[in-house]
């Protein structure tokens, strides 16, 4: 699941005293098989949006709970659903005897990233998210994504303009989508392209190619939200290898309510850029 309100600092202060770590799957089935069992120690059969669960040194369970968790509820201002969210963590804990908190060295940040020395042995793909009226998604949304040997055969360095389908740049495209919105089986009910491969002179000495085209996501979610994007990426190569790509795909999302209607138009861009070679 995309999307997390733990950033609130004095939520992560309550939970410094401790090891922290997490799972996430689409489906609790998906699960590694000990985090299965705590999730039917805890009553979660099929899915679950956030569950919270403390165990003792021996990996026992001790307390569990679902928190409340709904950004209508707090008119979208994560603020206070931070403060709401801290609450519910300080009644989970209460009367439990609490290690002293150690000071840790600020962590790092770095952005995911695909295992893997060869070039384009995978891509990163940036979410950002134009203005709107409650300011969803604020906070940028990166995946890493590998590269399979089907993808690369797709974008073989192209004599002439060649036709390429949505299933062979799948990888990319099941990417691009808002944080938090997979209420139905957490996919899409179909991607459908018309994409153009086609020569694009050399930059230097290297090779280039442009695929470009129109893209139509079908969500599977309860509202099955539809919405298009124009995708133009920049494809370099090494003889006809492919071994970088830059890219671009700009849509428009429509954000829907709880019965289902738009309620707001909102732009949303997928920047795809592999290592520099």
């Amino acid at each position: 699941m995309r999307g997390s309100s733990l950033a609130y600092p004095p939520v992560l202060e309550s939970l410094r005293p401790f090891i922290v770590t997490y799972a996430s799957a689409r489906h609790v089935e998906d699960f590694p098989p000990d985090v299965r069992d705590l999730c039917a120690q805890a009553g979660h059969r099929k899915n679950i949006n956030l569950g919270l669960m403390v165990l003792d040194q021996h990996g026992k369970m001790v307390r569990q709970t679902t928190p409340f968790v709904r950004p209508p509820a707090f008119n979208f201002d994560p603020e206070a659903q931070g403060k709401d969210f801290k609450r519910q963590i300080d009644q989970l804990l209460e009367g439990l005897p609490i290690p002293a908190a150690k000071i840790a060295v600020r962590p790092r940040i770095t952005l995911p990233d695909v295992p893997g020395t060869e070039p384009l042995a995978g891509v990163r793909i940036y979410l950002t998210f134009g203005a709107n009226k409650l300011n969803h998604y604020r906070t940028p949304t990166v995946e890493a994504v590998a590269t399979p040997k089907e993808l690369r055969r797709a974008l073989v360095y192209p004599a002439t303009a060649t036709k390429v389908s949505a299933d062979a740049v799948k990888p990319w495209l099941e990417q691009i989508y808002p944080p938090a919105i997979m209420d139905g089986k957490g996919g899409f009910d179909r991607i459908d392209a018309t994409l153009t491969l086609r020569p694009a002179g050399t930059i230097g000495e290297v090779r280039c190619a442009v695929l470009e085209g129109d893209v139509q996501f079908a969500l599977d979610n309860a509202s099955r939200i539809r919405y298009d994007g124009k995708l133009s990426v920049v494809v370099e190569y090494d003889g006809d290898n492919p071994v970088r790509v830059r890219g671009i795909c700009e849509c428009v999302f429509p954000k829907t309510n709880p019965q289902g209607q738009v309620v707001e138009r909102i732009a949303m861009t997928a920047t795809i850029e592999s290592r520099p070679r």
